[in-house]
């Protein structure tokens, strides 16, 4: 599942493919590309569709069990609240000689002082 459009779909599954990676599914970011919203409007919505998704996923009973590893604070935030088990992540890589890092923290770092501010 990703925030990339749905128009970057053969891009991204030929990168993963090359990389070895293969998924029973794929998800990507269906909203309107053309409505000029401002930046807080298209966080709002982007963050309740991945979250509106992930817990389809869970009323489907399709899966046993759902585990959500994401870089976005606020959709582990969002998740966990939804009782998921769900981790942040940071991946970094600074030069083409560095190891792949990666990274995980709590999802709680950001205050939820800090999303009240910005929904408002």
């Amino acid at each position: 599942m990703t925030g990339r459009h749905q128009d970057q779909e053969t891009v991204i599954r030929d990168l993963l493919e090359l990389k070895g990676y293969k998924f029973d599914r794929f998800f990507f970011n269906q909203m309107d590309r053309t409505t000029v919203i401002d930046e807080k409007s298209f966080l709002i919505k982007y963050w309740t569709e991945k979250v509106k998704l992930i817990n389809e996923f869970r009323l489907s009973n399709e899966y046993k069990s759902i585990v959500v590893i994401d870089d976005d604070t606020i959709i582990c935030s969002m998740l966990q609240k939804l009782n998921f088990e769900a981790y942040r992540v940071e991946i970094s890589k600074e030069s083409l000689t560095q190891t792949l890092s990666i990274a995980f923290n709590s999802p709680q770092k950001r205050l939820m002082t800090e999303l009240q501010g910005i929904c408002v």
